[in-house]
């Protein structure tokens, strides 16, 4: 992605104002009129479609663009801006030599998609002058460097150019225009170090440059000048990667894998590290509740326990009447199910409730979940969790004799 900026210089007292922003950049040719919700399709290359996703977030409310300060506050006020490259708050942004022409806002497409959509003969000299934001990973596949040992492959002394920029800031003295791939023009005051037609230390992808021509400039321009092929080769050796956009997916990698390159599939990637992002998030929070299930189990089991002491020598006696122990077992369900039904039970349904209320509330919508079939679930649950636990210390009493109960120490 890159950077982009808007002024706002409508007015005098708006002359510095101007909104930064970031996006890809696509060619106009995947976007057609039925994509656009105002204006028309770009028709040069100095036209261009900016998606709404973009602008909405400069004219939102409550943010740091100065969109709605400037009186910008609907989209289609957008129509017949000029978009400019860099940001306006790197004052070094975009103040070499050569500065690319601004673009004018022609269509607002509603794809919802950070991109610019213009003719792709501007990308080369886009992407080699304008500083990158961050990177761009939206489902293509990445070509990176191969597993070759790594030369040194450029070496530049001075700042390099497309000599079509600049055709009407230099004027050719001697020689010719840079026509081949490796050629280039340097200024004249450069003449005695390097000479017509021959090649310099200076490369580009592990080739020499060679001087074809020398140039003089009112404006002290002392770069090389070149062809825009030139200048492709040089942005494709300096990225550390290079995102692959492909409708052979599949065949696009199986050819860069046979001549040694490596390559990766951006989508497959991505939907790795989150799932195994999701899976690590699960694995902790099931670790955590498992380690305050099993705390609740031991302090719920001691209440219970220390509960049933008053009411051994009650089992005891019980027992030494002739009570059956499926009675006993019976008349503790009872007592069980019915506390669980009058208290467990509603405490569930009523924080499940509020949590449902909470996810109204903006701030927590995205904090909780509410599903109805694990309320059920987890009384269910509840339910079987409170039987075994109640019953537990009643079945560790009741396996004894009736003697063994009553001489207990635990019976008052």
């Amino acid at each position: 992605m890159l950077n982009f900026n808007i002024k706002y210089d409508d007015y005098f007292q708006t002359k510095n104002a101007a909104d930064d922003f970031v996006a890809s950049v696509a060619s106009k040719d995947v976007i057609t009129e039925a994509d656009l919700i105002y204006g028309r399709m770009p028709e040069n290359k100095r036209e261009v479609v900016v998606d709404e996703f973009i602008l909405n977030q400069l004219i939102q409310k409550g943010g740091w663009h100065q969109a709605s300060q400037v009186g910008v506050n609907n989209i289609e006020q957008y129509l017949g801006r000029e978009v400019n490259t860099g940001s306006m708050s790197n004052m070094y942004q975009n103040t070499g030599p050569i500065k690319l022409d601004s673009f004018v806002i022609v269509g607002i497409s509603n794809l919802t998609s950070p991109c610019i959509y213009m003719d792709k003969s501007n990308f080369i000299n886009l992407f080699a002058n304008t500083s990158e934001a961050s990177a761009d990973s939206y489902g293509g596949i990445v070509l990176g460097p191969t597993n070759t040992t790594t030369t040194e492959q450029q070496v530049l002394t001075q700042s390099i150019y497309d000599v079509n920029l600049a055709k009407d800031k230099i004027e050719l003295t001697e020689g010719r225009m840079p026509e081949n791939d490796y050629e280039i023009i340097v200024n004249e005051s450069l003449s005695s170090a390097m000479k017509l037609n021959r090649t310099i230390d200076d490369m580009i992808n592990g080739n020499n440059l060679t001087v074809v021509g020398y140039y003089t400039s009112m404006e002290d321009i002392n770069s090389y000048f070149t062809t825009e092929n030139t200048i492709k080769y040089k942005l494709l050796s300096e990225k550390s990667n290079i995102t692959i956009y492909s409708n052979n997916k599949a065949e696009t990698i199986n050819y860069f894998r046979n001549v040694d390159m490596n390559i990766e599939d951006i989508y497959e990637t991505d939907k790795d590290e989150y799932v195994r992002s999701i899976q690590e998030s699960i694995k902790s929070s099931i670790i955590v509740a498992v380690v305050i299930l099993a705390i609740s189990l031991v302090e719920i089991f001691l209440m219970i326990r220390s509960s049933f002491l008053s009411r051994v020598k009650e089992v005891g006696i019980l027992r030494a009447i002739g009570v059956k122990k499926r009675d006993i077992y019976k008349m503790f369900l009872g007592e069980i199910i019915a506390i669980t039904t009058l208290t467990a039970i509603p405490g569930l349904f009523l924080m499940s409730y509020i949590i449902q209320g909470l996810r109204l509330v903006p701030y927590y919508a995205d904090q909780f979940m509410f599903n109805s079939t694990v309320v059920l679930i987890s009384a269910a649950i509840l339910v079987v969790f409170n039987i075994v636990i109640g019953l537990l210390p009643v079945h560790n009493v009741i396996r004894k004799t009736p003697a063994r109960i009553l001489s207990g120490n635990n019976v008052d």
